[in-house]
C-alpha cells in the first residue's frame, strides 16, 4: 500500500553487495512505523530487517496521516501503538549499536573534524560518517589521523596520533 517497487529480498541483496564490496560501510535507513495498514506482522518484519541489517543510522518516523495521500482511505493506527512501536524501535537499535561501536577501538581512523561539541570537544566524521569526539584543539575543516580509544552508543572517542 506503500507504494514501494521492490522487496524486502531485493533490500538485503543491496546490502549485502554493498557490505561485500566495502566492509566498512555505514548503512542507514528510514523507517515508518505505523501505516494505517501495518499489522503486528508486519511491525516484526520490520524488526526482524533492523536485527538483519543492523544499520548504524536510523530515522526514524511514526506515521502521520496527512491531505491529498493514499493512506486517507484507511483508519489511522492509533497513537499509542505507534508509539509503542517507535519505542521498541529505539531500543532495539540502541541495543546493538553500542557493540557495533565497541568494534571500532583499537582501529586508526582518518577524520574530518566538522564541530565544536559539548565541553569544547572537537567532532569528527570517519569516511563512513561515523562521530568521533576528541579532545584535542584542532580546526573545524582539518583532517587528522586518531586512534579509536573508546565508543558509547552514538559516537566514538579518539585521541589524535
Amino acid at each position: 500500500e506503500m507504494n514501494r517497487y521492490y522487496t524486502i529480498e531485493d533490500v538485503y541483496d543491496i546490502i549485502e553487495k554493498f557490505k561485500k564490496e566495502i566492509p566498512d560501510i555505514s548503512i542507514g535507513t528510514d523507517i515508518i512505523v505505523g501505516y494505517p495498514t501495518e499489522t503486528e506482522n508486519d511491525f516484526q518484519e520490520t524488526i526482524d530487517f533492523i536485527k538483519k541489517i543492523k544499520p548504524n543510522f536510523i530515522n526514524l518516523s511514526r506515521f502521520g496521516m496527512r491531505k491529498n495521500i493514499e493512506a486517507k482511505k484507511y483508519k489511522d493506527l492509533i497513537s499509542r501503538t505507534k508509539k509503542e512501536r517507535s519505542r521498541k524501535v529505539t531500543k532495539i537499535f540502541e541495543d546493538y549499536l553500542l557493540d557495533k561501536n565497541k568494534e571500532e577501538i583499537g582501529k586508526e581512523k582518518e577524520i574530518i573534524i566538522t564541530e565544536i561539541g559539548k565541553n569544547n570537544k572537537y567532532i569528527g566524521k570517519t569516511n563512513n560518517y561515523l562521530s568521533v569526539v576528541i579532545d584535542e584543539n584542532v580546526k573545524i575543516g582539518q583532517k587528522v589521523k586518531v586512534k579509536i580509544i573508546d565508543a558509547d552508543k552514538y559516537n566514538l572517542k579518539g585521541t589524535i596520533l
